[in-house]
């Protein structure tokens, strides 16, 4: 700091003196020889130079004063320690370095070790520890567009991998798809890669040779909208559905009610993994039917053979709180055990577009009448395509009226006679169906085979457990939790999903 004054003044006197030097004039008066003159020019040459000099100088001056004040900023950042005064995050003491920007020492060390930790607990079931790369390989191959990037909406979307994408791609660009409804050497190709794509769906869910049929749609709520448009409804015909349930089952009531069905949701919060039937009665914990709903119709159009087919739906896992469905539910509701006095046939429709990707599903132990799935929330790619698995004894039944693009084999505009496709498949498919993004599903599902299912689970398991935990621990400063999770945590069967809100410091949500 005396350095810093005494430059300080030093720059004062020179300011001074060059002010100073700027007013000095010489008088005029006439030149009384040459030589006189001469000596008068080469003064003010001199004087001249000498003010330059001095400017530079005091240039010069100024520069090492500006050093000066900025090595004395420095050494209060020092001491004061901050990591960046003129503008970026300051560095705290204690854990809320670890928040802020900047790679420290002491951050690195903390975060090897909470990763220490963590691996400790769930080494068995994060990073795909039998599978043929790492998890930190499979970042650096498969997904580098993550680029440092925590990806935690694996419900919402799972990741493609880059090798998916690539064979994809060399696919498309090496041969010629063309309308699967054409009659050429590139339209038998699509045709045949439908047709591989639907046997791949199929052997994806294990399901018997010859008991299912495989529908695409544009997703699992278009599957989920053409079985309440095709269903065979009638007044007395009733739609049960859980109180777990995505808003696209919900809408298949509107159907129902639109033909007099009777419609009800179903409590049944406790039919979990392990929690279905009691060991003595063999009876459900808890299936409380809520308040039934029904219209009234002025003209009712019920089968010519008085025949009654009921629908209950449920999902595979539930896409609010993450809890996973008994499966054994399937055969006791098509038994009818779950309700007395309704006549009629029983058929379940699974909703299993959340939960596929995570836990596989075995069509030839749980024969589900319905399945409904979305291949995005599989593998990532391509969006937009679903499908609806149907058993065969199940088509038959269905009554679709509206037909379109290839979905039938002649029609007449002046008559009314249009004649169906043989195959069921194109009958309820509405028009050309995505044979490009078709053609790209056995790719999806090679990625999926090279990592396997249940070990998707397992991660992705056990991150959202690792999740939920950390953020049920934040507290604020009055103790109160930041966050609320829903769902169950503490167990490798439940729950690959964790909905949080957020509380405020009083308490209120956010």
């Amino acid at each position: 700091q005396r350095h810093v004054a005494f430059l300080f003044r030093c720059s004062l006197s020179l300011s001074a003196l060059r002010f100073r030097g700027s007013q000095i004039a010489f008088p005029e008066r006439p030149l009384l020889s040459s030589a006189l003159a001469m000596e008068h020019v080469q003064s003010q040459s001199a004087f001249r130079r000498c003010r330059a000099f001095l400017c530079r100088l005091f240039a010069t001056l100024k520069l090492f004063i500006l050093l000066a004040v900025q090595l004395q900023v420095l050494k209060f950042v020092n001491v004061f320690g901050c990591s960046d005064f003129w503008g970026s995050h300051a560095r705290r003491p204690g854990k809320e370095a670890a928040a802020l920007s900047g790679a420290s020492e002491w951050e690195n060390t903390e975060r090897e070790l909470r990763k220490r930790r963590f691996l400790e607990e769930y080494r068995e079931e994060y990073g795909y520890p039998d599978g043929p790369l790492s998890i930190d390989e499979l970042r650096a191959t498969e997904f580098t567009r993550l680029n440092g990037t925590v990806y935690l909406d694996h419900a919402g979307s799972t990741l493609y991998s880059n090798s998916q994408i690539h064979a994809t791609l060399a696919d498309l660009s090496t041969t010629l798809y063309g309308n699967p409804h054409s009659q050429s050497s590139s339209s038998r190709k699509s045709a045949d890669a439908v047709a591989t794509a639907r046997q791949e769906v199929l052997n994806f869910f294990n399901a018997p040779a010859g008991e299912y049929r495989c529908i695409f749609t544009s997703g699992a709520t278009a599957a989920l909208k053409l079985v309440g448009e095709t269903f065979p409804w009638s007044s007395n015909s009733n739609y049960l559905y859980t109180m777990e349930n995505h808003n696209s089952v919900l809408g298949i009531r509107e159907y129902a009610l639109a033909k007099g069905a009777t419609v009800a949701a179903v409590d049944v919060e406790q039919f979990v993994y392990g929690a279905f039937c009691d060991n003595s009665s063999g009876q459900p914990r808890i299936f409380n039917l809520r308040t039934p709903q029904k219209r009234k119709l002025e003209t009712v159009n019920d089968e010519e053979d008085g025949s009654v087919y009921n629908l209950f739906s449920f999902p595979l896992e539930c896409n609010f709180s993450g809890e996973k469905f008994d499966l054994e539910m399937v055969k006791w509701v098509q038994d009818g055990k779950h309700v007395n006095d309704l006549r009629g046939r029983w058929m379940v429709l699974l909703d299993a577009a959340k939960g596929c990707g995570t836990s596989p599903l075995d069509l030839s132990r749980y024969s589900v009448d319905f399945v409904t799935i979305s291949f995005y929330k599989i593998f990532g790619y391509p969006t937009g395509l679903g499908a609806l698995l149907v058993r065969n004894d199940v088509v038959e039944i269905l009554r679709k009226r509206y037909f379109g693009g290839g979905t039938v084999a002649v029609s007449i505009a002046d008559r009314d006679f249009m004649q169906r496709r043989g195959s069921v498949e194109q009958w309820l498919e509405d028009g050309t169906v995505s044979f490009l993004n078709i053609a790209s599903l056995p790719h999806g599902f090679a990625a999926v085979r090279q990592l396997g299912v249940s070990a998707i689970g397992k991660h992705t398991g056990s991150l959202t457990r690792f999740t939920a935990s950390m953020l049920a621990s934040l507290r604020h400063s009055n103790g109160c939790h930041v966050c609320t999770v829903y769902g169950k945590h503490n167990s490798s069967l439940q729950c690959v999903l964790a909905i949080i809100n957020t509380a405020e410091l009083l308490g209120g949500k956010v």
